[in-house]
């Protein structure tokens, strides 16, 4: 098959979305790409998005639709790796949507600089309607191993959609079940499996902060599982930075000993982790050898030497300040 004629299949997991998956579809039908595999994964949402894809699957060959029980978009991700046809991979989430030559356009890139992945920019929208363009302040290069070393920092946005991909550098890497981060967990891995990867600044996304029942604007208990899925992301990080980019190595050791303590205080006194996830977190801490900051000291000294009594009211402390910020948040989305 020709370069103009690769498949590109776009994954897009579905779950709560019945008010924005019309826009994200039909944006996906305006393509200026003619080559287009769109597979809708209804991940047993529990609004009308199924009936929502059948519908559109009806009206266009291109669109494939499956039905699933709820299991998370990690494995949904991970089904409509193994599902895929296409050449190329794309993922898009149900309540975002593109611009109609965002797909030609990275094609085009990719095939100019002869890259397996392309990184295009991204804009997002408010609740209130704002848009604003994210990727403006971007530092563009042409250097593969630059690009690399941002996404390993995270200096460049670690989410997988807006990313045009080969199929072929997901060869070997899932995403992590039911977790969160979950695109960060596999980015790095991702990109240095990559031979060579591009750039853009320019806007080829547009992320939605629209939806009330996204992850990211929960607080309380799933801001325990926010941190734990930055834990587990930034140790991926700092295992290939040990092997590709050992100045890089530090920095990530850093971020996930933060995460894991957050994760372990903001624990204490509620179980949502697992009790293995807590030793698991426990466990790096503990082997840590580098420490920075009274507080992370403290910290790191309290599970250490299992205060749980002084962990559980930390923790509590943590939640309350975690759950005013995040109403305050909204409060200030909402009347912006």
């Amino acid at each position: 098959m020709s370069a103009e004629k690769e498949l590109i299949s776009v994954i897009v997991p579905v779950y709560r979305a019945e008010r924005f998956l019309p826009r994200c579809i039909d944006s996906l039908l305006r393509q200026t790409y003619p080559q287009l595999e769109i597979l809708l994964i209804d991940d047993g949402s529990p609004d009308r998005c199924g009936e929502i894809c059948d519908e559109y699957q009806r009206r266009d060959p291109r669109i494939r639709v499956m039905h699933q029980e709820n299991c998370g978009v990690s494995e949904t991700r991970n089904r409509g790796l193994q599902e895929a046809r296409g050449e190329l991979i794309y993922f898009l989430d149900s309540d975002d949507y593109l611009p109609d030559h965002a797909l030609a356009r990275l094609h085009q890139i990719m095939q100019e600089k002869d890259a397996d992945i392309v990184i295009g920019g991204h804009s997002r929208i408010e609740p209130d309607g704002y848009v604003h363009c994210d990727s403006d302040n971007w530092q563009e290069t042409e250097d593969s191993g630059r690009i690399k070393e941002m996404i390993l920092r995270n200096q460049l946005p670690n989410f997988v959609c807006a990313k045009l991909s080969r199929r072929w550098v997901w060869d070997g890497i899932v995403f992590p079940r039911g977790q969160v981060m979950e695109d960060m967990y596999v980015s790095a891995d991702l990109f240095y499996h990559a031979r060579r990867v591009a750039m853009t600044k320019e806007s080829l996304y547009f992320y939605s902060r629209e939806n009330p029942v996204s992850i990211m604007s929960d607080g309380g208990n799933r801001y325990i599982r926010l941190k734990y899925g930055q834990f587990l992301a930034w140790r991926e990080h700092e295992r290939i930075a040990d092997k590709m980019q050992a100045k890089c190595r530090a920095k990530c050791a850093e971020k996930a000993l933060h995460g894991a303590v957050r994760a372990v205080m903001l624990n204490a006194g509620t179980g949502e982790l697992t009790k293995e996830e807590v030793r698991e977190a426990e466990s790096y801490i503990c082997q840590a050898k580098q420490v920075r900051g009274a507080g992370m000291k403290i910290a790191r000294y309290l599970i250490r030497h299992h205060f749980r009594g002084l962990l559980s009211v930390a923790g509590g402390l943590q939640r309350t300040l975690v759950d005013r910020q995040q109403k305050k948040r909204q409060k200030r989305s909402l009347h912006k």
